[in-house]
């Protein structure tokens, strides 16, 4: 053959361009990125990994088809700290300035540098539709923002907490803007989101499992102790709950999937998972979150007879390991039970953000409210005075820091969300809202609205519940 045959055979740029960008849009890309974070959970590699999500948001920007293969990395950079390098608790961290954190902040500026470049360069991004929550987005962006002006802070704080309030505020409009318009909906499969979600769970189950594994969460007298439940990322609070976030996409896929019984077992798995972490209130949420999705799964699935064998063979195996060590049980999660219905002090963090809200009604304190501080779980000190403890609940955070304002934009940013999921409403939609309202009860008595690792998967979940009804 030829040398002239050969070259008129091999890809040109084109063409690997084009099976790259296939690539991203398949479950197994979405697996890639999983591995990829779990090597930075498990092994301390954020450095590498952050360097190599720089690389791929770089090309998306620049080759990519699309934005979708962004949706990912989004979440999974989240949620891929490791342990010894919580920023919370560790001044050695890599995230400390000294010890990584300028190399952070300099790929999150090249980040940042290609995105805008898509943005200018292809300006439907921006201008391509309407969007029918970016009014409400803004006005709640702008409460935050706004919040504890006209207080008596100093200045320096004002200023303090018109940043954080503006790294809030980006959390919810940032994915929302960038992927209505910077997705190509009608080439993206339905299910593309939901598989995001579905790795998303399986990886915290291995965060979970690897805690348990080197954390010496169990005690030497068979007791969990739940304190040292915790990752690089967050507490059991948080694991737990963003377990719980991902349950109703598990049984979206097992609706429409022909292999239904195995997503139905994974999404028990999950509900196992969220027991473990030994969240009271992501326990509690979590089985009624279960319950909902697993009831409208069976009523929408083709082949509810399997799904339903499924889970009746799968709670079999479980009651049967309860009563063969049910004591054994009970003696590992004696901490949690022995807490029972205690608030854990959430009732005087309530009437604290109350009276603050009494204070300053019109725009609050600010997130940095001035005399009492709820519980925060950071040991460092440097930490703290950036990210802030928060209240414990949506209504009282928003009164507290942002005022009637705040309380007002949340609720119409609520009414447009809701309109949204029951407008021409169809099973993506609904497995999302169940998802939403995880979201939205396990804030009332945690901080979870305003972490923004749930809140970056939320907006996701609204740009594709507003888009999803063009995907193939």
């Amino acid at each position: 053959m030829h040398s002239s045959d050969l070259l008129s055979k091999a890809p040109n740029a084109s063409d690997i361009t084009n099976r790259i960008n296939c690539f991203m849009r398949s479950p197994a890309y979405i697996v890639s990125i999983m591995l990829l974070t779990a090597l930075s959970n498990l092994f301390s590699l954020e450095l590498v990994v952050y360097s190599i999500y720089a690389l791929l948001i770089a090309y998306i920007c620049i080759l990519g088809a699309d934005l979708s293969p962004m949706m990912p990395i989004f979440i999974f950079a989240y949620i891929s700290p490791s342990r010894v390098n919580n920023p919370g608790r560790s001044t050695a961290s890599v995230f400390s300035f000294a010890n990584g954190g300028l190399y952070i902040i300099c790929l999150g500026v090249i980040m940042a540098a290609c995105v805008i470049y898509r943005v200018v360069k292809d300006r439907k991004i921006i201008f391509s539709q309407k969007r029918q929550l970016a009014v409400g987005i803004l006005i709640l962006m702008l409460s935050y923002l706004t919040g504890g002006i006209g207080s008596s802070m100093k200045m320096e704080l004002h200023l303090k907490s018109a940043l954080f309030g503006f790294i809030q505020g980006c959390s919810i409009a940032l994915p929302y803007f960038l992927f209505c318009g910077g997705v190509d909906w009608k080439n993206t499969k339905r299910n593309y989101f939901f598989q995001t979600a579905l790795w998303v769970g399986i990886l915290l189950l291995i965060e979970l499992g690897w805690i348990y594994l080197t954390g010496n969460v169990i005690h030497k007298d068979g007791i969990i102790i739940r304190t040292k439940i915790y990752s690089g990322w967050g507490v059991c609070n948080n694991i737990g709950f963003m377990l719980v976030m991902m349950v109703p996409y598990v049984f979206y896929l097992a609706t429409k999937s022909s292999r239904g019984w195995l997503y139905c077992i994974l999404g028990s798995t999950f509900m196992v998972g969220i027991i473990f972490s030994c969240s009271r209130n992501a326990n509690l949420t979590g089985l009624g979150i279960f319950a909902i999705s697993v009831g409208y799964m069976l009523y929408r699935s083709p082949d509810r007879k399997k799904n339903a064998l499924a889970l009746f063979v799968y709670a079999l195996v479980v009651l049967a390991v309860y009563l063969i060590w049910k004591e054994e049980l009970y003696q590992l999660f004696e901490g949690t039970i022995k807490k029972g219905t205690s608030t854990g002090g959430r009732d005087t963090i309530f009437e604290e953000g109350v009276e603050l809200f009494t204070m300053e009604p019109l725009l609050g304190n600010s997130f940095y409210s001035p005399g009492y501080l709820p519980w925060d779980f950071s040991t460092s000190k440097s930490f703290s005075s950036f990210f802030p403890p928060r209240w414990h609940n949506t209504f009282v955070q928003l009164m507290a820091c942002c005022g009637i304002f705040g309380v007002a934009a949340y609720l119409y940013h609520r009414f447009q969300t809701v309109m949204l999921l029951l407008r021409k409403r169809n099973d993506e939609k609904l497995f999302i809202a169940i998802s939403i309202l995880a979201l939205l009860v396990s804030s009332m008595m945690d901080c979870h609205f305003f972490n923004i690792g749930p809140v970056l998967f939320y907006s996701m979940a609204l740009a594709f519940a507003e888009n999803c009804e063009l995907c193939n």
